[in-house]
């Protein structure tokens, strides 16, 4: 499992924290360049009146706080 807290963004130049105006609303947004898949929270994808899509292979996703 890989864990990339607040603190470790500033020290990666691949990675970028901070927040974003995203169809009008601000977001909080961790971008990884070296990321092969991106995620969003559903209450997001709610927010920004976007419908989530399958994925056409299986994914294990943890969080850190569990």
């Amino acid at each position: 499992m890989f864990v990339l807290g607040q603190g470790d963004t500033r020290n990666d130049p691949n990675v970028v924290m901070g927040k974003f105006l995203l169809d009008n609303i601000y977001v909080t947004i961790l971008f990884d360049s070296g990321a092969d898949t991106s995620y969003m929270s559903v209450k997001m994808s709610q927010l920004l009146k976007r419908a989530p899509t399958l994925l056409p292979t299986n994914h294990v996703v943890e969080l850190a706080n569990g």
